[in-house]
């Protein structure tokens, strides 16, 4: 994590430094559950400071942080070198191996198509969007609205509007 961009608050410091920790590890947990890659895959530098397990990843890296906070003058949150080296090499190695990797663009790709769609139809039609739970607040226009409404959305809930928008659906039994 860069001096540059350290919060300056502990709480934003804790908040920041959370964020790395959880992205990190779900990524690099999402990656392996999506076949882009297997736990062998992971430099042996890397898994032996921080471990394989996303339970042992966790653990590991929040007990650093602990107690290289405590071990300073706790008027800063901060990992320890090593830990700190392990984890910019593992978020270079994620975006090198996961991030880049052709799979994992194609979907990327898709749902960025997926959203577009479904922020064009929202402000193409304000009744679709609020019908689909989308609000207005005031002094916000319709484009500030669908994209904070979409921001929002979680996987499922994008693709299953995807789906009743985009898609047709089989004729019901009469």
């Amino acid at each position: 994590p860069d001096k540059q961009s350290r919060a300056q608050t502990l709480e934003g410091q804790v908040v920041r430094l959370a964020d790395i920790i959880a992205y990190v590890s779900h990524d690099l947990d999402d990656a392996i559950r999506g076949n882009v890659i297997n736990s062998a895959d992971i430099p042996k530098e890397i898994s032996t400071v921080v471990g394989l397990r996303h339970s042992c990843r966790i653990d590991r890296m929040v007990r650093d942080l602990i107690g290289e906070t405590l071990a300073g003058d706790c008027c800063q949150i901060c990992l320890s070198r090593e830990m700190d080296e392990v984890i910019r090499a593992l978020r270079r190695w994620l975006f090198e191996h996961v991030y880049q990797a052709e799979s994992v663009q194609t979907e990327f790709e898709k749902a960025s198509h997926l959203l577009n769609e479904l922020f064009f139809l929202f402000c193409g039609d304000e009744g679709v969007f609020l019908k689909s739970g989308g609000q207005r607040f005031d002094g916000d226009s319709l484009e500030i609205s669908v994209a904070d409404f979409i921001a929002g959305m979680t996987d499922r809930f994008a693709l299953s509007l995807y789906k009743e928008h985009f898609l047709p659906q089989p004729w019901k039994s009469i």
